[in-house]
């Protein structure tokens, strides 16, 4: 379980994104941070992945402090992270290499087929499309099998229909392995199709709501949803 416990960042300029904040997420499940710009998701998301140190409160995962010491991170952010003097795969098995990881041929081709990557191994990332660069920056970190998965608006510079068919991916490749999972959004839908908690980051505050639709999208429930997303917005 993750467990984010009164957590509070400040940073040099004493500007404080958020304060006293904290949450909690089963293991093997997702958690979709929701909240309007500026507000500190990608802050939030960084504390948790041990890029910024907090100033107070503390992060554990499965009864341990959270730390990338002791703890397998995946980590993609809003602009991928590939190495442009690097190839695909080169790029796609970094994290394993880097972390002295093993992986069989088995899940390395599994990965690559699953994001229809076959033909792009040895293609250098200045030649890919948005689509592209995201579909190898998931395979890098699924690839890697992390105790924690953390995707900063991993979608948001991808046109509606190209969204669409990466969440997919996204859902059918956490589907193989459930890694423990926080997304960080700005999209309601986004949140409620890939959710099973949304967590709603708002005046230095988090909701947390428990997501039944978590990839039905049963309209219904969608909308009420939507409601109550909406309210704790104060939209």
């Amino acid at each position: 379980m993750l467990i984010v416990d009164h957590l509070t960042v400040q940073y040099n300029d004493s500007t404080i994104p958020f304060r006293d904040l904290s949450f909690a997420l089963k293991e093997g499940e997702t958690g979709c941070i929701l909240g309007l710009s500026g507000i500190g998701k990608s802050t939030l998301l960084k504390a948790i992945g041990g890029i910024l140190k907090p100033s107070f409160g503390t992060i554990s995962l499965n009864h341990c402090p959270l730390t990338p010491a002791q703890h397998l991170i995946g980590y993609m952010s809003q602009d991928y992270g590939l190495y442009p003097w690097k190839t695909v795969k080169e790029n796609i098995i970094l994290l394993n290499k880097v972390h002295k990881r093993s992986f069989t041929a088995e899940v390395f081709n599994e990965v690559i087929e699953t994001l229809n990557l076959q033909d792009l191994l040895s293609a250098y990332p200045n030649i890919l499309s948005g689509g592209q660069k995201q579909r190898v920056a998931l395979a890098r970190v699924f690839l890697f099998e992390p105790d924690l998965l953390l995707l900063d608006e991993p979608f948001s510079s991808l046109d509606e229909i190209t969204r669409s068919t990466a969440q997919n991916l996204f859902l059918m490749l956490w589907k193989k392995n459930k890694p423990t999972t926080l997304l960080v959004t700005h999209s309601i839908d986004e949140a409620i199709k890939l959710g099973h908690y949304i967590f709603v980051l708002n005046d230095e505050k988090i909701e947390s709501i428990f997501n039944p639709n978590f990839s039905s999208q049963d309209p219904e429930k969608v909308k009420s949803l939507k409601t109550d997303i909406v309210n704790y917005l104060n939209l």
